[in-house]
Formats: structure tokens, sequence, C-alpha cells
């Protein structure tokens, strides 16, 4: 895992919904490293909460989904999955992070703004920018939602040659970082996306893993090649 811009803002989005039991939201394309960032967020804080929404996960599913991470039965019909909710997470300070809630339809979303009206669970929204359509809807049944997290409404930078260069040194001799970024400026695809990028460099390390040796240049061509 490496600290670029965009991981360290949607960090900074985390904690503050955690330390402060609020909403919030975090906006960015597809590729700067929103799942990744959650995995490391785990790791760092196991207090951590995660749903990963789909469109066809209803407010019901929400309930299932978040008594599976809490390790609790999912059976029984909402009220009871309410109920025991309610008595694992109120006043415990822990953050629910919601991936992709930007496929969700408004009874999921409503079902998350429930459970932290009643609960006190800091809430953290990730997704594409088109999420925000429901923070500014000027549809009745979205103001609830959109009162809660305005202000906490934060768009991660874009992934830039900045934080390639900084993936690049996490993992290849300074030597190398130059002409690195050299060959990535040939794949603008790879150059703009921290997802992309990140998958160029699984693939050359397992070829430097099969020579028994550290990331070199070559393993990043083949890399690139075999990406192309």
């Amino acid at each position: 895992f490496v600290e670029t811009r965009p991981t360290k803002a949607m960090f900074a989005a985390i904690k503050n919904c955690h330390k402060y039991c609020r909403m919030g939201v975090v906006l960015a394309g597809s590729g700067p490293g929103k799942t990744t960032t959650i995995k490391q967020a785990i790791k760092e804080d196991p207090s951590i909460l995660v749903v990963t929404a789909w469109a066809r996960l209803g407010a019901i599913g929400v309930q299932q989904e978040l008594c599976d991470a809490l390790k609790m039965s999912d059976g029984g019909n909402s009220r009871a999955l309410m109920k025991r909710l309610k008595h694992k997470l109120t006043d415990k300070g822990r953050c629910l992070i919601v991936d992709d809630a930007h496929t969700l339809a408004f009874g999921a979303l409503d079902a998350i703004r429930y459970i932290y009206d009643q609960t006190g669970t800091g809430v953290v929204l990730c997704g594409i920018p088109s999420l925000a359509r429901h923070l500014s809807s000027k549809r009745e049944e979205y103001e609830q939602l959109a009162s809660r997290v305005a202000g906490r409404i934060y768009e991660l930078p874009e992934f830039s040659l900045d934080d390639a260069r900084l993936m690049f040194e996490a993992v290849m001799s300074d030597k190398d970082v130059d002409r690195a970024m050299a060959l990535l400026k040939g794949d603008p695809q790879t150059m703009s996306s921290g997802r992309r990028l990140g998958n160029l460099l699984e693939d050359a390390g397992k070829f430097a893993s099969r020579r028994g040796a550290a990331m070199s240049l070559d393993d990043v061509q083949k890399a690139l090649r075999l990406a192309a």
C-alpha cells in the first residue's frame, strides 16, 4: 500500500467521520484507489465495518450485510434485524464504510441513514461522482440524506504522475524509477489510474518473484506488454 494524494485524502475523510460519528461522502472516478484504501483502513482499525454495495441490494439487504460484517445472525424481518443492529452498534464508536454506494437505490440509502440516526455510528458513503445526484437532488425523499452529509462531501484529487512516482519508488530502485516513468507516459490509461498501475506492478512483481530478484525495468516492460 502506498499513500498517494487520493488515498491520503480518503483516509482523512474516514478518520473525520469515524472520530466525530458523522456521515460523509467520498467521491472519485474509477481507479484512484478507493477500495484499496478501504482495505488498508480495515487493517489499521478493525473497528471499521465495510459493506460493498451493488444495484440489487435493498434495505433489508443492507441490514443483512451489516449483520454479516458484525458476525451476527442475518435472519428475520427488517424490524428484528434493526433491533440487533441497534444493540450491537449504539454508542460503540464504530464506523461503517459503504463501498460503491452510487449503485444503491433510495430504499437502501435510507436504511443506511436510519442506522446512522439510530446508532450514532459514523458512516462513509464511497462512490463515483454520480452519487452526488442524491446529495443535491430536489426530490423531497433525498433531503434527509443530503442534510446529513452537508459539509462532508469529499472529492478526491485525481491520480497524478507524482502519485505514480510514489508507487514506483515503493517497489523499485531509484535508478530505475525515471525510466519506468518514461515508459508509463506511453500508456495514458495506466498513467492516470492508480488501480491500473497497481495491477501492472502486481504483474511486474510476479515476474520478479520468478527470477528471485527485486523488480526491474524489464519486469515493468513485460507487464506493460501483458496489459496492452
